[in-house]
């Protein structure tokens, strides 16, 4: 950045000084979501018009493991469709965490955990957040839904005006 400015590339500079603030910002996130020895997966939704982006943050121990989105549509209610989501997930994933972390409410979630459980093998609990620290990963994975959401959507714009 310096050597930007000296060489009067100030433009140069700014962006290079751009640069430095987001990846400070980004590591000041990341001390927040891993502190803690928790093993739980975290879900949230993205929502615009019938179409959903689902977005799933796997932690282990305190640390993120994974993230992944899904796309679907909207069934009957949004707590009939966290429901489908997460009897598709795991469904394939025989990882099951004691703490399955949501943005909202799923329709049948006692019976939900009870299958979660008995697939695990010990209790798991289904949290929808209202403050703390879960809530504030729980934001960051529905800041990553609605990003996958728009980018899923700019690209089809692109790829229809091609």
């Amino acid at each position: 950045m310096q050597a930007y400015s000296d060489n009067l590339e100030f433009e140069m500079a700014a962006k290079t000084r751009d640069r430095i603030n987001a990846i400070k910002r980004l590591t000041e996130k990341q001390k927040v979501v891993f502190s803690g020895d928790e093993t739980k997966d975290v879900f949230s939704l993205a929502r615009r018009e019938d179409e959903i982006c689902f977005n799933v943050l796997r932690f282990t121990e305190g640390r993120m493991t994974g993230s992944a989105n899904f796309f679907t549509e909207l069934d009957e209610s949004l707590e009939n469709t966290r429901s489908e989501i997460l009897e598709r997930f795991y469904s394939t994933h025989t990882d099951i965490p004691k703490l399955v972390v949501l943005d909202g409410e799923c329709e049948n979630s006692g019976l939900l955990a009870q299958w979660l459980s008995d697939l695990r093998g010990t209790k798991v609990e289904i949290l929808v957040p209202k403050r703390g620290r879960q809530l504030e990963v729980v934001s960051m994975s529905k800041n990553n839904a609605y990003e996958a959401l728009a980018q899923k959507r700019s690209r089809s714009k692109a790829d229809s005006a091609v």
